[in-house]
């Protein structure tokens, strides 16, 4: 680890020995080591100091809207961990200041101090330690962590083990490696994307499908009423929870939404069928109004479907 920390200015070895000393520990929210000296700010989740171009740390709060990616530890201490950029749009990284920073940070092979929210009252945080930031893909910036004693991954061969190589390769051929880790990686975000997204609407609509009122929770499926297309269509307002049954059908275009009185439509041709019965029938929703799902979402589906 010293070799990433001794070439960079003195303030920022600082910083940094900070989150080395500190690292899996629980502790309050970190105050500034002196008037000039932060390590990290309440403003937003990715602190770059004014005096560097590289991005110091990143903070996870409970409250934070972005769909970060619980950390995974390994037998030799060394983690993985994929923190969601500033801005909900990958395509407009390089607007923010921040992002660059981090960016930097991989470029230049700099440590990030790591920190994750676990208590909101009090403001406790776990220190995860110190970690390089080795890639980026769909709007994460990917942190390989540090061991206690100061080792880290070889990320060149993470995943190698989920390789399927076809025995008659006669070559070696690395890019085809690094392409398969990144999709992976990106297998992964949108796999635990998908349970977040699943989470937040099961809190959304109190465990109950919008149409049908079925609460069995292992039947309830998180539909995205915009087909996914990356991480921007996994907001809540681009999402029902629906029956099994009845997210098939609404995916096919035989169910849709009017948005502007919140009432099924059904398709004619599933006339003679059950669902019939929720032809006009009003959907739950959350009391409060800015929960319901987005019209124009729902409108692009209804025309689509033809209802």
């Amino acid at each position: 680890m010293n070799k990433y920390i001794e070439p960079l200015p003195e303030i920022h070895q600082i910083a940094l020995k900070w989150f080395e000393v500190n690292a899996q520990q629980v502790v309050p929210y970190p105050q500034n080591i002196n008037d000039d000296l932060f390590l990290a700010t309440k403003a937003k989740g990715i602190y770059k100091p004014a005096w560097s171009k590289y991005s110091l740390s990143i903070r996870e709060s409970l409250s934070s809207p972005y769909p970060d990616i619980e950390p995974i530890y390994r037998p030799d201490g060394t983690w993985l961990y994929l923190y969601f950029q500033e801005g909900d749009n990958p395509l407009e990284r390089n607007k923010y200041y921040t992002n660059l920073g981090l960016m930097e940070a991989m470029k230049d092979e700099v440590p990030v101090g790591v920190m994750i929210q676990v208590s909101p009252s009090p403001n406790l945080y776990k220190v995860l330690g110190l970690a390089l930031v080795v890639g980026w893909i769909d709007g994460y910036f990917i942190f390989e962590g540090f061991s206690y004693k100061g080792e880290i991954h070889n990320t060149k061969t993470e995943y190698s083990d989920d390789l399927e190589i076809e025995n008659n390769i006669d070559h070696f051929n690395f890019s085809q490696i690094t392409d398969t880790r990144a999709r992976i990686i990106a297998a992964v975000i949108r796999r635990q994307g998908q349970q977040k997204f699943r989470k937040l609407l099961l809190d959304r609509y109190m465990g109950k499908c919008v149409i049908t009122g079925c609460e069995v929770e292992n039947i309830l499926h998180a539909a995205h009423i915009i087909p996914y297309q990356g991480l921007t269509t996994q907001h809540p307002e681009n999402g029902l929870l629906l029956r099994s049954d009845i997210h098939n059908l609404f995916d096919l275009g035989l169910i849709a939404i009017n948005e502007k009185t919140m009432t099924v439509l059904v398709s004619e041709k599933l006339a003679s069928s059950g669902y019939k019965q929720y032809d006009g029938k009003k959907m739950f929703l959350p009391n409060d109004q800015t929960l319901w799902p987005s019209t124009h979402a729902l409108e692009a589906h209804r025309v689509w479907a033809g209802l």
